[in-house]
C-alpha cells in the first residue's frame, strides 16, 4: 500500500487504496486519513505561527488555539 498526499494543509490528508480480493464482487478500497492537530504544547506553538489562526485571533481577541481545534475537528467529526 502507499499512502498518497492529497492535501498538505493542516489537517493533512491521505488516502491508500486497500484490495478487497477476499470479498467476491468487491474491487478495491480508497481509505481516507486525516491528521488532526494534537493537544500539546508544541501543537498551540505550531497553531499560533499559522495565518489562519493569526487571522482568526486578530477579529476575536477571544480565540485561542483549543477554539482553533474545534473548528479543524468539527469538519470531521
Amino acid at each position: 500500500m502507499k499512502l498518497e498526499l492529497i492535501s498538505n494543509e493542516v489537517p493533512r490528508i491521505h488516502e491508500f487504496e486497500m484490495p478487497s480480493d477476499h470479498i467476491k464482487g468487491v474491487g478495491k478500497r480508497v481509505v481516507k486519513t486525516v491528521s488532526l492537530t494534537s493537544s500539546s504544547g508544541s501543537a498551540n506553538r505550531a497553531i499560533g505561527s499559522m495565518a489562519l489562526y493569526k487571522q482568526l485571533k486578530q477579529s476575536d481577541s477571544n480565540f485561542n488555539t483549543f477554539d482553533f481545534r474545534v473548528m479543524q475537528y468539527r469538519e470531521f467529526f
